[in-house]
C-alpha cells in the first residue's frame, strides 16, 4: 500500500542476479562454438556453472524480498532497464571489435 517500506534487494536480484547473468549464460554458450578447445572446457567447467548458480540466487532472491505488488513492479523495472542497459552495452561492445577487425584486415 501506500507508503510500504521496499526492500532494494529485490531490484538488485531482479536486475544483476538474474537478468545480467541469464543474459550472460546465453552470450557465453553462442560462443562456446567460437572459442578454441581449451577455453571451451574452461567456460563449459567454470565460467557457465557459476553463471547458472548466479541466475539461480537471483531467481531464489526475488522469492525472499519481491513479495509483494510494489516490490515486484519495482524488480521488474529494475530488471527491464538493466537488460536494455546490459543489450545496448554488447551492441556497442560488438561495432567495436567489428570495425577493429576491418581495421586490422
Amino acid at each position: 500500500g501506500k507508503g510500504e517500506s521496499v526492500n532494494p534487494l529485490g531490484e538488485f536480484f531482479a536486475a544483476q542476479q538474474l537478468t545480467v547473468e541469464t543474459q550472460s549464460i546465453k552470450r557465453n554458450e553462442k560462443a562456446l562454438a567460437r572459442f578454441d578447445p581449451e577455453t571451451a572446457a574452461m567456460f563449459e567447467k567454470h565460467i557457465n556453472p557459476d553463471e547458472r548458480f548466479h541466475a539461480r540466487l537471483g531467481f531464489l532472491g526475488l522469492q525472499v524480498f519481491a513479495r509483494t505488488a510494489v516490490a515486484q513492479e519495482r524488480a521488474s523495472r529494475a530488471a527491464r532497464e538493466i537488460r536494455e542497459a546490459h543489450v545496448a552495452m554488447v551492441r556497442v561492445h560488438s561495432n567495436h571489435l567489428l570495425s577493429s577487425a576491418y581495421l586490422a584486415g
